[in-house]
């Protein structure tokens, strides 16, 4: 998930979560259920940093 996440930070600043699951699923070929999985669980790191 590392990778995945470093992808995501250095990627564009999509703020909907919908339009992250496109690019990511477009831009790496992944399933939609694949890239929603890894967008919701770098929303899930992403809260728990800023809370802790």
């Amino acid at each position: 998930m590392t990778e995945w996440f470093k992808l995501m930070n250095d990627g564009p600043s999509f703020l909907r979560f919908d339009d992250r699951v496109r690019w990511l699923s477009s831009e790496y070929e992944l399933a939609h259920g694949h890239a929603t999985a890894i967008v919701h669980e770098y929303d899930l790191v992403r809260a728990h940093r800023r809370m802790g």
